[in-house]
C-alpha cells in the first residue's frame, strides 16, 4: 500500500503514534508539529491525505483544511479532535473534510478511514435506488395484493417501501 500522508498535531505523542500506525500500513508518513508547519509542508509536498487535529495553538485544523483545499482541491483532509461537536463536524465537512474522527479513536477506525480515502478500502455504501424504481416496486407489490420478499430474505415484508429502504 502506498500513499503519502501528512499528520498534523501539536501533541508529539499523537504524531508519533499516528506515524507508527500508518507507517506499518505501508504509507509514507510525514509529520508537522503545528498548523504553521503544516501550511508550509502542504505547499511543498504532494500528499494524498492530511490528518489534522482541529484544536492547535496558532493555526488550527480548520485553517489547515481551508489551505489544503485551496492548494490542492483533490487533497483529502481528515479532521481529528478531542473537543469536537456535531456543529464543528458539519462545518469541517462543508469546508471539504472527507471525514471527522473524534479522539480517542480506535486504531482500526482510523486505518479504515485512511484506506477508504486512499481507495484501498471497502466500497462506499450504495446509494438508495432512484425514486422511480421505489415507486414502481411499491405499485407492483400493492397491485398484486400480497407482500413481496425483500432481497436476501425468504420472508415477505409487511412494511411499505421508503426511499431509503425498498422493503
Amino acid at each position: 500500500m502506498q500513499g503519502r500522508v501528512l499528520v498534523v498535531d501539536d501533541e508529539k505523542a499523537m504524531v508519533l503514534a499516528l506515524k507508527g500506525l500508518l507507517g506499518k500500513e505501508g504509507y509514507h508518513v510525514e509529520t508537522a508539529g503545528s498548523g504553521e508547519e503544516a501550511l508550509r509542508r502542504i505547499e511543498t509536498g504532494s500528499f494524498h491525505v492530511v490528518i489534522t487535529d482541529l484544536s492547535m495553538n496558532g493555526v488550527g485544523g480548520m485553517q489547515v483544511l481551508e489551505h489544503a483545499r485551496r492548494v490542492d482541491p483533490d487533497l483529502a483532509v481528515v479532521m481529528i479532535t478531542a473537543y469536537g461537536s456535531e456543529k464543528i463536524a458539519v462545518q469541517a465537512m462543508k469546508l471539504g473534510a472527507v471525514d471527522y474522527v473524534p479522539k480517542p479513536f480506535d486504531n482500526d477506525e482510523l486505518r479504515l478511514v485512511v484506506r477508504r480515502v486512499m481507495g484501498h478500502g471497502a466500497a462506499p455504501p450504495r446509494p438508495p435506488p432512484p425514486l422511480e424504481q421505489v415507486s414502481a416496486r411499491s405499485a407492483s407489490s400493492r397491485s398484486s395484493g400480497r407482500a413481496r420478499p425483500c432481497a436476501g430474505s425468504s420472508r415477505p415484508s409487511t412494511r411499505s417501501p421508503t426511499p431509503t429502504s425498498p422493503c
